[in-house]
């Protein structure tokens, strides 16, 4: 029994016809007539029946509308009471994102855009496995994960799994990040050949989290100069700037327009090897529709992904 049910059948009594009653609650007849049945399917019971002027309560259904009345005026005494005594509620938004730092920017211009409709923002970090489970728990709304893109097919089993949906918003190749410590840092040189990456040591986030039905994003096959693994991005920045290591991850540059690159880092393009496209997507519940504040969000991260000119054609971020 659903509290729309009661109000169909009241208004059908109070008119004592489906085709008035259907015309005042802005249903269809046949839709009307539909609800109705069932409801009187799980009563195991009619409420009404046809007569020359209409419909007409049955002697059960004459019970049935009193209380049924008496219950909406319940519903309507406890909506009265909470908006005379309710406060304005603040928007409130969780993320869960891979390190990425457009999405922190993202955050940052929504809060700048909302400052005075006091909204609330949260901002997990993980690896990709963490923010999926933080999503599908409902610990965060939104996610920001990435993939190798000849995984699709078991991404989206995944997703299915964690009743999530998704939205791929860019691909991107992979690239190598060094720091001050590394000898090609001081140099003119843009890209690298894949296997001279061999004699430098690898630092790489943890994905030891990841299921065995989506495992690590970049180390699937065993790497012999993998020598670091972090769990954070300050940690990575430190040992990039001390060292010859280098980091793996993917070239983004339409997404990280005017967000400057950690002091004392740059990126080199990988060139030979398996050089894979990696798929950025945002991550939702399949089953909660979006509120206005998460909607924004994965627009403006489309858009940050997607326009070259995003500060000309969106000022209202500025």
């Amino acid at each position: 029994m659903k509290l729309e049910q009661l109000v169909h059948v009241v208004e059908v009594a109070n008119t004592q016809s489906i085709s008035k009653a259907a015309s005042n609650l802005l249903l269809s007849q046949p839709g009307l007539s539909a609800s109705i049945k069932q409801l009187e399917y799980e009563l195991g019971t009619e409420l009404f029946v046809r007569s020359k002027k209409g419909v007409e309560l049955t002697a059960v259904g004459s019970s049935f509308v009193i209380y049924a009345k008496r219950v909406l005026e319940q519903v309507d005494a406890m909506e009265a009471l909470c908006k005379e005594q309710s406060k304005p509620v603040c928007p409130t938004l969780s993320v869960a994102a891979c390190h990425f730092r457009f999405a922190s920017a993202a955050v940052a211009m929504l809060l700048k855009k909302h400052r005075n409709d006091g909204a609330r923002f949260v901002v997990r970090n993980g690896v990709s496995s963490d923010c999926i489970d933080w999503v599908a728990d409902g610990v965060c709304d939104i996610g920001l994960v990435y993939y190798k893109a000849d995984e699709e097919k078991e991404f989206k089993k995944l997703m299915q799994l964690k009743q999530l949906r998704y939205e791929i918003i860019h691909q991107a190749e992979v690239q190598v990040t060094i720091g001050r410590g590394h000898p090609l840092y001081s140099t003119d040189v843009t890209e690298i050949d894949a296997r001279e990456l061999l004699r430098y040591p690898m630092v790489a986030h943890d994905q030891t989290t990841a299921k065995d039905y989506f495992r690590s994003v970049f180390l699937h096959a065993k790497m012999d100069n993998l020598r670091t693994i972090i769990t954070d991005r300050a940690s990575l920045y430190d040992i990039l700037e001390f060292t010859d290591s280098y980091s793996m991850g993917i070239s983004n540059e339409i997404a990280y327009q005017n967000i400057p690159r950690p002091y004392g880092t740059r990126a080199l393009k990988v060139v030979g090897g398996n050089n894979a496209t990696r798929n950025v997507a945002w991550i939702a519940s399949a089953n909660v529709e979006f509120m206005p504040l998460a909607k924004e969000l994965t627009e403006l991260l489309s858009a940050l992904c997607t326009q070259a000119d995003f500060k000309q054609n969106h000022p209202e971020y500025y």
